[in-house]
């Protein structure tokens, strides 16, 4: 196979080269994803250099121009890097959803007050509110955390105190997923799962952290409290 290509007629042939070698670089940016988003944004318009020098190259051979050798080796590395960018594409979905989960997750419990706490600070419950509800916001709030309770009790204390369902439906909710980050993570802290356990558990930990952040939205709307929870 000839490289040497620089003759006139060739021009094609050669951009399609460059273009394929310029994608499979930005591709390869996207597994810096964890150490800057940007890097995995970045790495997407790998997609636009590889479609381009695919069809340089395929225009190059079809009219025979010089240069055949080297459309062939832009073909080659575009399908390649192709195959990079779709890893690649995994790699930053993959740090997206864990940086939104452990986003969610050390806020979530930051509404969990420590034992032996008697509120969470910062929340002050919104005027003109029906009685009842008003009294569960209240609650919300102010419940006490019983001495060597797990996070799993006191959340099913906080719902078993409450008789609204506007507010009880929503800390049923945020009791399940608690639950169920348990299990996902086996106790482990999230922030210190591998990268294989987020590669195991990634749709489930972005479905668990989806209701959490409905169940604390529907919370704020109804107490009027601001829970201040990332979203997407």
């Amino acid at each position: 196979m000839s490289f040497d290509d620089t003759s006139p007629g060739a021009g094609t042939s050669i951009a399609a080269l460059v273009l394929a070698i310029v994608g499979v670089i930005l591709a390869l940016l996207g597994f810096g994803a964890s150490f800057s988003m940007i890097l995995g944004y970045v790495s997407f318009a790998s997609w636009a250099f590889f479609l381009i020098a695919l069809i340089l190259a395929i225009v190059a051979l079809v009219r025979r121009t010089r240069g055949t050798g080297t459309s062939i080796a832009a073909i080659v590395i575009a399908v390649v890097g192709g195959v990079i960018a779709l890893l690649s594409a995994f790699a930053v979905v993959t740090t997206i959803v864990v940086n939104h989960a452990v986003r969610v997750t050390e806020d979530f419990n930051q509404l969990i007050p420590g034992r032996g706490d008697s509120d969470i600070p910062g929340l002050t419950i919104r005027d003109n509110l029906p009685p009842d509800i008003a009294a569960d916001c209240e609650t919300v709030v102010n419940i006490d955390w019983p001495a060597a309770t797990s996070v799993d009790g006191y959340l099913d204390h906080l719902e078993a105190a409450l008789i609204t369902d506007e507010v009880r439906e929503p800390v049923a909710v945020l009791s399940a997923v608690y639950a169920e980050l348990e299990e996902l993570t086996g106790g482990t802290d999230i922030t210190e799962l591998s990268p294989e356990d987020y590669a195991r558990i990634g749709t489930r930990l972005l479905s668990v952290t989806t209701d959490i952040t409905s169940a604390t939205t529907s919370l704020s709307e109804t107490c009027g409290i601001d829970l201040r929870l990332p979203t997407f």
